[in-house]
């Protein structure tokens, strides 16, 4: 499945990171497509081995990187926003919708990252306490389920598929999947705004 993520994810429209939280002593990025690359200013070479840590700085909220924390602490899948740095070192809002992933083929545990820039639309000052109300089960219900089941069906394509053309139209079919779930997550804002979410099918 990693593997498998690590290769359509540069065909995803968004910033997307791989995390290995299996080594608890470093929990290292094993991958950042190239929206991450271009958005932060940190090449691959620059994040791959490295705790993502070091986008944090002086306004990055500590209750926030606790909640976290305590989130892959107990493989939970969450939603957060975090003041992150890019490589200049511009401060940015960081809208953070973490994924747990188990990889079958070698029982390690991944965290997928799926990042927006939300400084624009809220301003550093913006804090949404009220994210950390929306549960792991919640998530894995509305999003973690339908990613899981759009992955699937995305991996039968490209299978099927025996040119780049197809693997790229299927790859695109696969972003507005994800947008639909991307969307979600930069506009959600109360607990209640889960009750109106359509998953995709």
């Amino acid at each position: 499945m990693i593997n498998f993520l690590k290769k359509v994810g540069d065909c995803f429209p968004y910033c997307l990171t791989i995390v290995n939280i299996t080594d608890e002593t470093n929990r290292p990025c094993v991958y950042a497509n190239k929206m991450f690359q271009e958005n932060t200013g940190y090449t691959a070479s620059e994040s791959i081995g490295r705790n993502l840590s070091y986008l944090q700085g002086e306004l990055t909220s500590q209750d926030t990187i606790e909640f976290m924390r305590d989130s892959f602490n107990k493989k939970l899948a969450c939603i957060q926003d975090i003041i992150n740095y890019k490589k200049d070192g511009t401060p940015f809002l960081n809208r953070l919708l973490m994924l747990p992933i188990n990889d079958q083929s070698t029982g390690d545990i991944f965290y997928l990252g799926i990042q927006n820039d939300i400084t624009h639309e809220k301003g550093l000052e913006h804090n949404n306490k009220s994210l950390r109300e929306v549960n792991n089960s919640e998530i894995r219900h509305m999003v973690n389920n339908p990613l899981a089941i759009i992955l699937g069906n995305f991996e039968l394509l490209v299978m099927k598929s025996n040119s780049p053309k197809e693997i790229d139209l299927a790859a695109k079919a696969l972003s507005e999947a994800f947008n639909r779930i991307n969307e979600y997550a930069l506009n959600i804002e109360t607990l209640s705004d889960f009750a109106y979410f359509d998953p995709p099918e």
